[in-house]
C-alpha cells in the first residue's frame, strides 16, 4: 500500500485497520471525513501513513568496497542484508573480500574495513586461470597456489605461487625429472647469459645434452655460453665463444 492512500466511509467517522507491508506500519485509526460529497455513504478521506521506525535508510558508503547484487532504494526493512565487495587489493583483517551490514532497529551495523592486502598482491582469483606446471599437481587457497612434484619428480623454485597486484603470476616453479639438470637464471651472475633466451622460468637440459645461450656482453658475432648434463650436474662453459669453438671444447 502506499504512504498517502485515500479510503471511503459510510459515515463521518470509522475505525480501519490496515497491512502496509514491511517498510509500513499497520495502523488502527479513526478516521475522520474532511470533503462530504452529496452521498454520504461514498465520503472520501485523506490518511497518512508513517514509515516504520525500525526500517533503514541507504547503506552507507564503506572505504575501498562497492555494494554488490543491489538494485538502488531508499528503504531498508529490518533485518535486510547488504553485501560489499572490496576494491581489488583489498581485503578485510581476516583476509576476506566480500563484507555485509544488516540493518537492526532503523541502523546499519558497523561492517569491517577493507584494507590494502600485505604487499599488494591480489586473490588468486584475479590473476585469471591457474600457470600451467607439467607434471605438478597444485592447491589453491584463496591468497596463493601450493604446487607439488610426484615421485620421481622434484621441485625446483618456489612452492608457492601468488597474484602480483598488477595481475601477474609470480614465478612458477617446475618438477626435474631424475637425471636432467636446471638452468636457473638466479643461481648465476647477471650478464652470464641472455635470460630471454629461455622460453620460461627455467631451462631444462637432458642428461648427456648440451644448450647454448647468447652472450649479453657481446652482440656481434654471434657468441655464446654452453651448458651440459652430465650424471645430473649442470656446468656452464668459463667463456662466451664462436660456436665452432664451443664444439670443440675448447670454452670449458
Amino acid at each position: 500500500m502506499d504512504i498517502n492512500q485515500q479510503i471511503r466511509a459510510g459515515g463521518q467517522q470509522a475505525h480501519v485497520t490496515m497491512g502496509c507491508g514491511l517498510l509500513h506500519h499497520s495502523v488502527s485509526m479513526k478516521v475522520v471525513v474532511l470533503n462530504q460529497t452529496s452521498t454520504p455513504t461514498q465520503d472520501t478521506v485523506q490518511v497518512q501513513l508513517d514509515e516504520r521506525t525500525d526500517s533503514c535508510s541507504e547503506p552507507p558508503q564503506l572505504p575501498h568496497a562497492v555494494i554488490i547484487n543491489q538494485t538502488h532504494q531508499e528503504l531498508f526493512a529490518v533485518d535486510s542484508e547488504v553485501m560489499y565487495q572490496c576494491e581489488d587489493g583489498y581485503t578485510t583483517e581476516q583476509g576476506e573480500s566480500m563484507i555485509s551490514v544488516v540493518c537492526i532497529s532503523g541502523s546499519w551495523t558497523e561492517g569491517p574495513t577493507c584494507k590494502q592486502s600485505d604487499n599488494g598482491l591480489r586473490p588468486v582469483a584475479n590473476c585469471g586461470n591457474y600457470p600451467y606446471v607439467p607434471q605438478s599437481t597444485v592447491v589453491s587457497s584463496r591468497m596463493a597456489l601450493k604446487y607439488s612434484c610426484p615421485a620421481p619428480y622434484e621441485l625446483m623454485g618456489p612452492e608457492t605461487v601468488v597474484c602480483n597486484s598488477d595481475g601477474s603470476w609470480s614465478d612458477l616453479p617446475m618438477c626435474k625429472a631424475p637425471g636432467q639438470c636446471v638452468v636457473d637464471p638466479d643461481t648465476h651472475p647477471s650478464g652470464l647469459f641472455v635470460r630471454a633466451d629461455l622460453d620460461s622460468r627455467y631451462a631444462i637440459v637432458p642428461e648427456g645434452q648440451m644448450l647454448y645461450f647468447r652472450c649479453t656482453a657481446i652482440a656481434s658475432p654471434p657468441f655464446a655460453r654452453a651448458v651440459k648434463c652430465r650424471n645430473g650436474i649442470l656446468t656452464v662453459a668459463r667463456s662466451c665463444c664462436p660456436h665452432h669453438l664451443i664444439v670443440r671444447d675448447i670454452c670449458w
